[in-house]
């Protein structure tokens, strides 16, 4: 249907008909938009996990959750432990 009422239908100008028309094509071309969108979407990441998985993205990453950064401590303490790691093997 058109989204209105049948009941409504003819209390309602042509001019009126013409607007409920039109803005119901448009929200099924939106629609329709959106879904090829997604579809297409769905087809590349099929197209990645087939072809190079290791660029498949995680859940946490295609979902667009921020991942967490590191402190200045725990960069600096990194560091620390790799040079302390270096100078114990020569």
């Amino acid at each position: 249907m058109s989204g209105q009422p049948i009941a409504e239908f003819g209390d309602r100008t042509l001019a009126e008909i013409q607007i409920v028309l039109s803005g119901t094509a448009k929200r099924i071309e939106v629609r329709s938009r959106i879904r090829r969108a997604e579809l297409h979407a769905l087809a590349a990441l099929i197209r990645i996990g087939h072809h190079a998985p290791k660029r498949f993205p995680t859940q946490k990453e295609f979902l667009g959750e921020k991942r967490r950064g590191s402190s200045n401590a725990e960069i600096k303490a990194y560091f620390l432990d790799r040079i302390a790691k270096q100078k114990a093997k020569s």
